[in-house]
């Protein structure tokens, strides 16, 4: 993992439920990416058409689901709107729908947002080959995985889907310590894209 960079990763011992372990779905499974897309489907609506949706788990090292973003077009304007999904300490809320900046409105960055994809169109089996890709593209070391983050974009001229996301993994051998009241984790961030055809490359 020498091309990884690696992160370490500090949590108070008295704080230690709160630096994991959540109800949220679980961003990294088959199970908990479709009720992710379920979750989308009910606060976005299926008929909802997205060139962009992204997720993001709740933090570093944790797969539970933290925020659900989607960009759209709605009357020739780009738009995005948000929803955070319940944690320890917040609410679940859907977020009002948002205007791009003018600065986005323009011919250049509309004509690149003029794909379209129903939610409830969405591949969560494609999701977990792209993550398992990846990981075989990491190598054999990997102890435990983590979905830090997933967009998915919609070609604007062909539909086409591709994706890129965040991975956190632990090395074998590289368990967690406790040094004092912290606990220490040590753990490697690596980004990858995906193309329409599911070939998977790890980027910078």
């Amino acid at each position: 993992m020498k091309n990884l960079l690696k992160i370490t990763s500090i949590c108070l011992v008295f704080t230690l439920f709160s630096c994991g372990g959540s109800d949220a779905p679980q961003m990294n499974t088959k199970d908990g990416l479709e009720k992710i897309k379920t979750i989308a489907n009910e606060k976005f609506g299926s008929d909802m058409e997205v060139y962009s949706m992204t997720i993001y788990s709740q933090e570093d090292l944790n797969s539970s689901l933290g925020l659900v973003t989607i960009k759209y077009i709605k009357d020739g304007k780009r738009y995005s709107r948000m929803y955070s999904e319940k944690t320890a300490h917040t609410e679940a809320k859907l977020q009002d729908e948002k205007a791009d900046s003018d600065s986005f409105q323009k011919k250049l960055f509309l004509d690149k947002a003029q794909g379209k994809m129903k939610i409830s169109d969405i591949d969560t089996d494609k999701i977990i080959a792209n993550i398992d890709k990846a990981l075989t593209i990491i190598g054999e070391d990997v102890a435990t995985h983590q979905l830090r983050n997933y967009t998915i974009n919609v070609d604007p001229k062909t539909n086409a889907i591709t994706s890129n996301f965040e991975l956190h993994v632990t090395q074998t051998g590289e368990g967690t310590s406790i040094e004092g009241r912290n606990i220490v984790t040590n753990f490697y961030e690596a980004n990858f894209e995906a193309d329409a055809e599911g070939n998977v490359e790890m980027t910078d």
